[in-house]
């Protein structure tokens, strides 16, 4: 899995992060056929305070080959090449690992992960 991105962002701020994966993607002349992120949501950090989470309105699977819930719709969407999630929240001081998985229109598949560093700003 390669850990392509560090970001920081305050607890109260909202924000976008995206996946670009259109130097995989452009010389295949393949696209993004699907996305799938998965993030620590619904969880509470050791001091009490609730994790980092998508916006509301979003569509939670269970998967076996995840032990985080997975999320498909609300707070996500994606292009050809680029996969984007909205986030918000977060405890100050912790840093969250989310994983977005794409599928090609060619059946090809693709894991990269991010870590959201919350600081105060």
């Amino acid at each position: 899995m390669a850990l392509i991105k560090k970001f920081a962002k305050a607890p109260a701020e909202k924000l976008d992060y995206a996946v670009d994966y259109a130097q995989e993607l452009s010389g295949l002349e393949d696209s993004i056929a699907s996305s799938l992120w998965i993030v620590p949501s619904d969880t509470v950090d050791d001091a009490g305070n609730q994790a980092i989470s998508l916006d509301d309105g979003v569509t939670v699977d269970y998967s076996e080959d995840s032990p985080s819930p997975t999320y498909t719709l609300g707070g996500t969407l994606f292009t050809d090449t680029k996969a984007t999630i909205h986030l918000s929240g977060g405890t100050l001081g912790e840093e969250y690992r989310v994983e977005n998985r794409i599928t090609t229109a060619d059946g090809r598949c693709y894991a990269r992960q991010i870590i959201i560093q919350v600081v105060e700003r």
